[in-house]
């Protein structure tokens, strides 16, 4: 007997050994892992840093423990990235799919397995930046965080700006770049500058000019490339007329502003020293304003005349020269700055036919204007006696220069026409540009060098060098007119 009870003690304490075994391992389903952290942590795959629409081989492994630190199948985890800004829309760092092959999505949703662990294939986003991947458990209220870093694509392109602009001989301006990569990240790249001529230099970002002319200047960094247009251009603070008013700028854009507000302001021309200015509206009245707008009319009584077209101050500033328009014809007419001594132009004889846009050579002896009898002619006149200096010359809206010239538009019916200059008697008469589509209004550089004008088929300013023929358009004067030179 005492065998068998030895035996059943036995038996008895080897179970209760084998039930205290298996009630610590969990049971008879097999081992369990001990508690961990309460919480979704990354476990795999974290801490992305790549190219924009790059796929990491390794995906984004996180793992869910519940309040008791136990592993949580069948839980929610959404998936979803920081933003960042490409072409002024907010982005997403990164997408996620639930097999590689996609599709992917700015925000995934996805249950944990047996294990508690939930797998996020990832792409990421076009945008370049730096954020984070935000991963949430919204049933148990739990959140991770993992850093990413979209880094741009190789340079793809090229944006220089000013795209088209103007700068003095001497002076520069600094371009601005942006090199891109196919989407359109900021990219690195040195940028490096040919010119097609030596008018200009390319250093450290800054254009100077050396020589005017019109230069392209070819950019690239590395395999990007852009280019930009440059005008170098003589020194000069001009008026013209555009839409909207008067207005005043340096040939090489700065200083530009609207000085004055009138939608049928035309042919503005400086008196002497640059303070004031005359200048017509439409076939009205000419007023007289300083550079801050203020204005009053050229001819406080202005009798019979319904306008005072193409007004232009002598050199000298003692009188201004202007067509006086009646409703029956129109006369060369000039007065005293302040409104006296109104008189028709000495030495011009009155006729039916419409005369007008006179301007005088700086010694105040002779004058020249149009003269309309079915044909255009210009007739250049001594003021002291009437005497004719020139046969009749085919052109329109004369004006003389500083010196012996004078430049004019041979038009095209009635309309815009080549650029030419003559000496008052008429002799040495050339065009000296090749365009044909200048409009009415030229104006003289204060050394006779260049003359300013409207081209009708681009709608800029140009100046062109008289001995040359150099044309160089100005880019930031589109729709402007009429340019006076100071």
């Amino acid at each position: 007997m005492i065998p068998i009870q030895f035996r059943r003690r036995g038996l008895h304490l080897s179970a209760a050994l084998l039930f205290s075994t298996l009630a610590a391992c969990g049971g008879g389903d097999g081992p369990t892992q001990p508690p961990g952290p309460t919480g979704v942590a990354v476990v795999a795959g974290g801490n992305m840093a790549d190219s924009v629409a790059a796929q990491p081989l390794q995906p984004l492994l996180v793992e869910v423990r519940d309040t008791k630190g136990k592993l949580a199948a069948g839980v929610q985890v959404r998936f979803e990235s920081t933003l960042a800004l490409l072409n002024g829309t907010n982005v997403p760092l990164a997408t996620f799919a639930a097999a590689a092959a996609g599709p992917y999505e700015s925000v995934l949703a996805m249950v944990t397995d047996a294990a508690g662990h939930a797998t996020a294939f990832t792409r990421l986003g076009n945008a370049a930046g730096t954020g984070t991947i935000n991963v949430t458990v919204p049933a148990l209220g739990f959140s991770a965080t993992t850093p990413v870093t979209v880094r741009a694509g190789n340079a793809a392109r090229l944006v220089a700006l000013p795209r088209d602009t103007a700068v003095y001989v001497g002076g520069s301006y600094t371009l601005r770049t942006q090199v891109l990569d196919r989407l359109g990240n900021a990219a690195t790249g040195v940028v490096t500058g040919a010119p097609d001529s030596a008018r200009v230099t390319f250093s450290g970002g800054a254009v100077t000019g050396t020589g005017f002319g019109r230069v392209l200047l070819r950019l690239a960094a590395g395999s990007a490339t852009d280019s930009v247009r440059v005008s170098v251009v003589p020194q000069g603070t001009m008026l013209a007329a555009g839409r909207g008013g008067i207005y005043t700028f340096g040939l090489d854009g700065s200083g530009y502003r609207r000085v004055v507000a009138s939608p049928t302001a035309r042919s503005p021309r400086w008196f002497p020293g640059g303070a004031q200015f005359v200048y017509g509206e439409a076939l009205s009245h000419a007023l007289v304003s300083d550079l801050n707008g203020v204005t009053h009319p050229l001819l406080p009584n202005p009798g019979t005349l319904t306008g005072e077209v193409w007004p232009h101050p002598s050199r000298d500033g003692q009188w201004v020269y202007f067509g006086g328009y009646t409703p029956l014809d129109g006369q060369a007419y000039r007065v005293k700055p302040d409104g006296s001594g109104l008189s028709l132009v000495p030495g011009v004889p009155v006729t039916s036919s419409t005369q007008a846009h006179p301007t005088v050579s700086p010694q105040n002896d002779r004058v020249v204007y149009f003269l309309d009898e079915f044909t255009v002619t210009l007739h250049v006149r001594n003021m002291q006696t009437g005497a004719e200096l020139n046969a009749p010359t085919a052109g329109h809206a004369p004006e003389w220069s500083h010196g012996e010239l004078i430049a004019f538009i041979d038009p095209i019916n009635y309309s815009a026409g080549r650029v030419r200059v003559m000496a008052p008697n008429g002799s040495g008469n050339r065009a000296i540009a090749p365009g044909t589509g200048y409009d009415f209004g030229i104006d003289w550089s204060p050394d006779d060098q260049w003359v300013a004008v409207h081209d009708a088929a681009s709608g800029l300013l140009h100046v062109i060098e008289v001995a040359s023929g150099r044309v160089i358009p100005i880019p930031f004067t589109q729709g402007l007119a009429d340019p006076a030179w100071r």
